[in-house]
C-alpha cells in the first residue's frame, strides 16, 4: 500500500517577556485546537474533521516578495496528527510566575492525498 507523506518540525520559542509567554501559549493553544475532531452536535457521537492545513516553503526575496521554494517539497493539504511540548528544552528556567522561558514545539503533519508519479511530475 501506499500511504500518506508525514512531515514533522520542530520550532523552539525562548519567550523574553512574559507578554511573549502568552503569545506562545496562544501559538500551542490554536495548534492544539486545530488538530482534533469537534463534535457535529453536543449530544452526537459524530466527529467533524480536524481542520486543514496548506503548509507552503516560501522564500523571502530581500523585499518583503515571497516566492515558493523550488528546493523543498511541494505539499498538499495536510492535518495535525500530532503536538508535543517540551517545556524543558534547555533544563528548567522560568519567570517569577513559573512560566517557562524556553519550549519546544513539535508538529506531525500528514498529507490528505496520496502523492501519484503524475503528482511528482506536478512538484510535489
Amino acid at each position: 500500500g501506499v500511504g500518506f507523506r508525514p512531515f514533522e518540525f520542530s520550532f523552539v520559542f525562548n519567550a523574553r517577556s512574559q507578554s511573549e509567554v502568552i503569545t506562545i501559549k496562544e501559538i500551542i493553544n490554536k495548534f492544539r485546537e486545530y488538530s482534533k475532531p469537534s463534535l457535529d452536535r453536543p449530544e452526537s457521537a459524530i466527529f467533524r474533521y480536524p481542520g486543514e492545513f496548506r503548509i507552503d516553503f516560501l522564500t523571502n526575496n530581500n523585499q518583503d516578495n515571497f516566492t515558493r521554494n523550488k528546493y523543498l517539497p511541494k505539499l498538499k493539504p495536510c492535518i495535525c496528527k500530532s503536538v508535543n511540548t517540551n517545556f524543558t528544552t534547555a533544563g528548567w528556567k522560568s519567570f517569577e510566575d513559573g512560566a517557562p522561558t524556553t519550549i519546544t514545539l513539535q508538529l506531525g503533519f500528514e498529507e490528505v492525498d496520496i502523492i501519484t508519479k503524475d503528482s511528482v511530475l506536478e512538484g510535489f
